[in-house]
């Protein structure tokens, strides 16, 4: 096979010459919907949410301290939501900014919040993740609750003017079978990956 450059034709080819049970996502082969941005003026962060719809804004006071925003969409033939809750990283140590042993200390502190989080609520884990973000090590769970696929964020950020470390929590609903809410992962990666602080006007 000649490389042309075209990342869509390379999936293409390797799907038509080693065909799988699930849909390669070809780059390209889908709408791009218009690119929208959410932005919390009053607490200063914004996410890319380009393709979905907003249930509710939020900003009312919550258990976890604020109740970000709740929006919802169909990814392929099954409906789809998540919403935000932020609070002080008050629970989790204070990140530092060495890789190696970083990592292995974020991915134990992963796997016993996973053993602890899901058994308070009886749910069967699926994956324990770790991403990178804004520099960063940050935490996902995968796992299924209540008819439906649940993908939790926990991102912590230092605010960029006086330091203090807040936690991003998404909590990310698919209504579909596993194969479909994996295939479909990608968008609850990007929504998050979006995520950044804004400088205060």
């Amino acid at each position: 096979m000649e490389f042309t450059g075209d990342i869509g034709d390379v999936l293409g080819s390797l799907h038509a010459r080693f065909p799988l049970s699930i849909d390669l996502p070809v780059a390209g082969s889908e709408a791009q919907p218009e690119r929208s941005i959410f932005r919390d003026e009053a607490f200063g962060y914004s996410l890319d949410v380009s393709g979905w719809q907003m249930r509710s804004r939020g900003g009312g006071k919550g258990p976890y301290v604020l109740d970000g925003p709740d929006f919802c969409s169909r990814l392929g033939d099954y409906d789809a939501n998540w919403n935000l809750k932020i609070g002080p990283d008050e629970a989790r140590p204070r990140h530092v900014a060495n890789d190696a042993q970083d990592d292995r200390e974020a991915y134990d502190r992963a796997i016993d919040f996973a053993r602890r989080y899901l058994g308070e609520v009886r749910a069967k884990c699926a994956g324990v993740h770790l991403f990178f973000l804004e520099g960063y090590s940050h935490l996902a769970l995968t796992y299924w609750w209540r008819k439906s696929w649940i993908r939790r964020y926990s991102v912590v950020l230092p605010h960029p003017v006086n330091g203090e470390s807040f936690e991003f929590a998404f909590a990310c609903h698919f209504f579909g079978p596993f194969r479909a809410a994996c295939r479909h992962a990608r968008e609850f990666d990007r929504i998050v990956g979006s995520l950044r602080w804004q400088p205060s006007s």
